[in-house]
């Protein structure tokens, strides 16, 4: 990719979108949008169009709040290297924004939501070494998105989303599931819909049993 080879943060192109992910009044605060910058880009033009592509970094992981849910954090950016993924904007006659194989983490912070690890023939809730609950994090790994001018939506997870061992709340029922699928556009070789590999449910001692096999 030709252009520009330089970190320039987001802080210094676009503004904070506070009425979306409000900043606690702090606006000076380091936020996503001075972590995450442009290294590369390149500018061409066929036509009467023009395409923008971008490569974007994380220099170090990031969290987003998400508003009025608490709760729940988006996570960028990896602890050991710079995280670097392509976005590609299309403006012409036929227009569309893609991004290409992004990996993000969303991050549940919950009592309702617990990790669970297996620990002899059971599944307990995991904690830190000081004891804490650790928050349930569900990565979404390789996303590839994209939307055109008709708004049309793709939306694909490389090898399909996995969630770990989750336990509801402290009932000691755990859940987990891989292989899931969104399917949004009506050009994909499946029908929009939601699918799914495989799912288990582990039951404590005492409710084992009440379910069919």
């Amino acid at each position: 990719m030709a252009g520009n080879n330089q970190f320039i943060p987001l802080r210094k192109i676009i503004p904070w979108p506070e009425e979306f992910f409000p900043s606690d009044g702090n606006s000076d605060a380091p936020n996503l949008l001075d972590f995450m910058g442009v290294q590369n880009f390149s500018y061409s033009k066929e036509g009467s169009g023009r395409t923008l592509e971008l490569e974007l970094s994380v220099k170090q992981p990031v969290s987003l709040g998400v508003g009025v849910l608490p709760e729940i954090e988006l996570v960028f950016g990896t602890e050991d290297e710079i995280y670097t993924f392509e976005t590609t904007l299309v403006i012409g006659k036929e227009s569309s924004l893609t991004i290409s194989e992004i990996d993000i983490i969303i991050r549940l912070s919950t009592d309702l939501f617990k990790p669970a690890v297996l620990e002899g023939e059971e599944y307990i809730v995991a904690v830190d070494e000081s004891g804490n609950q650790l928050p349930y994090d569900i990565l979404l790994e390789g996303i590839a998105f994209s939307i055109d001018s008709d708004f049309n939506l793709e939306f694909e997870i490389e090898d399909g989303l996995t969630f770990p061992p989750l336990m509801i709340g402290d009932s000691g029922v755990v859940i987990e599931a891989e292989g899931i699928q969104l399917v949004l556009s009506k050009a994909a070789d499946s029908d929009p819909g939601f699918y799914m590999e495989s799912a288990n449910i582990y039951l404590p001692e005492g409710l084992t049993g009440i379910l069919p096999d």
